[in-house]
């Protein structure tokens, strides 16, 4: 902005802007210069310096909260009043916030973290307990945490680090006594890690860039201001820190030596508000955090199967054709997708009845073979008179207003012009209920995929052929161009304007990334209340606590080896931010197919948390039956994971318990290894049991390298052992790994110490594969193991109802015992039992000697190998029939 002196440019920029009031002497202000100040580069420092005060902390009586006042006088003396808020939640999360005391509303995050803890913490400790610190009111304002155990070691401390707090730009620094950085999503990241850079988050509609650390920003279709610190004292140790803003913010990092790192955060609007969660292992750390933002919603037991999509299924004949050649090769399916191919112009809530003539009857069909079906819903509404959905939103008054034209906001997505359904309006929400009733009636879908809804419109901020306005109507303040562009990319673009009013007259420049969490939470509503099921529902756009309403896939992605790994990390992140079921479009959604890329990645799919096949209509097929060795490859990569679901399952369900994650990199499990953290992009665990190992070298043919913590591991299907645990060893082993095809080669390792179920793999769908017996592998480590596998209703209120069951099976030394709590609970397999126990590698059944058995009355048997007990309690759900099958210990 240009003035002719800096007296009327400080008018204009305190009372009209609100942006920023310090200004060059020359009355501009350069972006650039607020950039410098972000990038901390020394150029200008003092152009938004300011001198900041504080009084005295004000403590509550229990000295769980704590409150000061914070002045700021910027280089005119020019006076702002900050509100600090200090406050222990639970013993383990500190809550902070610091915000304008002026009478304007400010933008505050709505409906993410839980309203139980911030109304009633749960806080034994107290801030001195916690090791809060606070600088004097001598110095410049400062805080930071100190280890409970030694208060020479701080935590984090934002002392001498630059703040600088205006309406569209407030900058705070954070100096960790850290190691690694991890999270700060949505992106395609080349490693789990974080590297010194830049980091973006802002939800966009834009396919997979590959994360550089470099401007303009690589984010993607999420904002999760959440990230992971290693702790440089003890690396065993980690710290967590959430932001609470839905503004478009700027990350950058900087390590400082190997023993500190800089964390410096640019936000573009809202209040700061940050939560704290103490030192731990990874998974303590995520569990405090979901605790905050909701644990994760169940899905339905089929969700776990195999998924079959392409957008290209343009007729209700070649969606007939896809469930044929499955059956006809025998390859397992338990759900099958539409693209917008099913709908009439691509219209949401609609059928082309003349390509899908008899859809209900076709679904019908396929759910007498355990078949499900998912269609596609977008998030913009067709601006086209009579059509019945547009209609209803334009009488009801439910759509984004365009702050130029006061009217509807008007963009581009598939079906051409389009307005979008304010989800911030309460009442949208039953509207979207409303039009989901009315597709379920003319297409009974078991879940709902919502797409394009961070949201993303082809044309930037608004179609300019549709905006008829004159001069007057431009808002003095724009939004699309702020001074200073967090993400370093017009924050419009492909998208809708910044400057679009929601509910309340809202700005989208606010609520812009948490669309897809209130979408997400519109159809979780409509999906247990009207289909009375667990919700499945797939989202591209996330945002914190939207786990607690759907799943998630990692979006548009490339047929390229590269994208195996990035599949991976994402998974990764994904589960970090509290939303475990998500997975990649298997075999590459964009460019050409690669049936050698393709039949490796349908090995590393059958163990994602959601396994789906999906591509891009430009491109060939690369369904599992378009190739002979696909075809095998894919038989046998689902058929593992249908024998492993039981215990993936189980997995998943501590998760909607306790929070956490169940696919997860090594360094999780292995915290003291400084190897598990190099290898942590290149295979995984799902839970603390399962170690899986994919090919991600198409080089290799015959075997390949693979890194494995110190433990006992043995071979899932073989049972053999392949790594001997080594006493007082830290690190692990490299080993050859086989991976061939002929036959397919999965190398899926079982940790010593603990029991898995297994169940059968040889069905054509999981809900007939989940009827089978189930087999228990028990990996003995030092002569003891254990696992607990959950059981439960299938139902809408499993949790709160507490309608399941969870079995412990406990080993030790020769004695099985199989222990389940008492609830109310029938399982719907009665029949279902245990019919073999294999105990690996165990001195005390060498030669066929025997077992002892205790059930959950104490009552204890003593069986031999091969005989065979049935044990039938009332407690327990399952009806347990051992055969015991006591493998020799191998001789080297």
């Amino acid at each position: 902005f240009f003035f002719n002196d800096t007296a009327t440019t400080e008018i204009y920029t305190r009372s009209i802007v609100g942006s920023v009031r310090c200004v060059q002497e020359t009355g501009h202000i350069a972006l650039k210069y607020l950039e410098s100040i972000s990038l901390n580069d020394g150029t200008k420092q003092d152009i938004c310096s300011v001198v900041t005060t504080t009084t005295a902390l004000q403590y509550s009586a229990d000295k769980r909260k704590a409150q000061t006042t914070l002045t700021a006088l910027d280089k005119y003396q020019v006076r702002q009043d900050y509100s600090v808020v200090f406050q222990l939640l639970t013993d383990n999360v500190m809550y902070y916030s610091l915000e304008v005391t002026d009478k304007n509303p400010h933008w505050k995050v709505p409906d993410v973290v839980d309203p139980v803890i911030r109304a009633n913490p749960r806080a034994n400790l107290n801030l001195n307990d916690y090791k809060m610190t606070y600088g004097p009111t001598t110095e410049p304002f400062w805080f930071g945490v100190e280890d409970m155990l030694d208060p020479n070691y701080k935590v984090f401390s934002t002392k001498g680090l630059p703040f600088i707090y205006q309406d569209k730009f407030i900058r705070f620094g954070i100096r960790f006594n850290g190691g690694r950085v991890f999270g700060l999503g949505e992106r395609v990241a080349p490693s789990f890690e974080l590297q010194d850079g830049w980091y973006s988050l802002f939800a966009k509609g834009i396919a997979s860039k590959k994360e550089t650390g470099k401007r303009p920003g690589n984010n993607n279709y999420g904002s999760h201001p959440f990230y992971l610190i290693q702790m440089s004292k003890k690396k065993t140790e980690f710290f967590g820190v959430f932001i609470l803003s839905s503004n478009a913010m700027d990350v950058k990092i900087k390590h400082e030596g190997y023993s500190a790192i800089v964390m410096s955060h640019v936000l573009s609007g809202g209040i700061i508000e940050m939560f704290f969660i103490q030192k731990g292992n990874p998974e303590n750390v995520l569990r405090n955090y979901h605790a905050l933002i909701g644990q994760p919603t169940l899905v339905p037991y089929w969700a776990f199967g195999y998924h079959q999509s392409r957008w290209g299924y343009d007729t209700q004949k070649k969606l007939e054709e896809v469930v044929d050649n499955f059956a006809a090769k025998k390859i397992p399916l338990d759900v099958l997708w539409n693209d917008i191919d099913y709908m009439h112009s691509y219209k949401d809530f609609t059928v082309d009845l003349t390509r899908f003539p008899t859809m209900p009857a076709f679904l019908e069909s396929l759910k007498k073979k355990n078949i499900y079906y998912v269609p596609i819903v977008d998030a913009g509404i067709a601006r086209k008179k009579g059509y019945k959905a547009y209609e209803d939103g334009v009488k009801q008054n439910l759509f984004v207003k365009s702050s130029k034209t006061k009217d509807d906001l008007v963009g581009i997505v598939w079906p051409g012009y389009a307005v979008f359904p304010d989800f911030f309006n309460p009442a949208t929400e039953e509207y979207w209920v409303k039009n989901l009733k009315d597709l379920h009636e003319i297409l009974p879908f078991d879940g709902i995929w919502l797409d394009m809804n961070e949201v993303t419109s082809f044309c930037d901020g608004e179609c300019s052929d549709e905006i008829h306005y004159t001069i007057d109507q431009f808002p003095i303040t724009d939004y699309d161009n702020p001074l200073y562009y967090a993400t370093h990319c017009p924050l419009d673009k492909m998208t809708i304007s910044m400057n679009a009013k929601h509910y309340k007259d809202e700005l989208e420049y606010n609520v812009h990334s948490m669309y897809g969490f209130y979408q997400m939470k519109a159809t979780n509503k409509y999906i247990k209340e009207n289909l009375k099921t667990r919700p499945f529902i797939l989202s591209r756009s996330t945002f914190p606590g939207s786990g607690r309403y759907g799943s998630h896939w990692t979006g548009d992605n490339y047929a390229r080896p590269e994208f195996l790994k990035y599949s991976i990390i994402g998974i990764f992140n994904s589960q970090m931010f509290g939303i475990p079921l998500v997975g990649a479009d298997v075999c590459g959604f964009i460019e050409p197919v690669n049936l050698d890329l393709c039949k490796r990645w349908m090995q590393l799919g059958a163990f994602y948390p959601f396994f789906r096949n999906h591509k891009e209509m430009f491109w060939g097929s690369q369904e599992p039956y378009v190739d002979s060795e696909l075809t095998a490859v894919s038989i046998h990569a689902i058929q593992a994971r249908y024998s492993l679901f039981r215990y993936m399952y189980s997995r998943y369900f501590e998760t909607s318990l306790y929070g956490g994650t169940f696919f997860k990199p090594l360094f999780y499990e292995f915290t003291a290894d400084t190897k598990a953290y190099d290898y942590s992009d290149t295979s995984f665990m799902l839970g603390s049991a399962v170690k899986v190992t994919p090919l991600l070298d198409l080089t290799q043919n015959v075997s390949f390298e693979a890194y494995f913590p110190n433990a006992d591991w043995y071979n899932v299907f073989t049972g053999h052992r392949d790594i001997t645990y080594i006493a007082g060893q830290q690190i692990g082993f490299f080993i050859q790994l086989p991976c061939g095809l002929k036959p397919p080669v999965l190398n899926v390792h079982l940790r010593g110490g603990f029991v898995i179920p297994m169940g059968a793999s040889a069905a054509l769908n999981l809900t007939d594969a989940m009827k089978s017996h189930i087999k228990l592998m028990i990996a003995p480590f030092e002569k003891k193991a254990t696992g607990v596998i959950y059981y439960d209703t299938d139902s809408v209120k499993t949790i709160e109802d507490k309608m399941y069951q969870d079995i412990t099976v406990n080993y030790d030394e020769g004695s099985i015992s199989i222990l389940s709590a008492e609830r109310k609970f029938t399982y719907e397999y009665k029949d279902d039992i245990v019919d073999v126990i294999w105990v690996l590698n165990s001195p005390q059944y060498a030669n066929t000697k025997t077992a002892t058995l205790t059930n959950i009355k104490g009552e204890t048997r003593t069986i031999s190998c091969l005989s065979l007990i049935h044990i039938s309690e009332p407690t327990r759900p399952l009806y347990i029939s051992y055969a015991v099958f006591c493998l020799k210990k191998k001789k080297k």
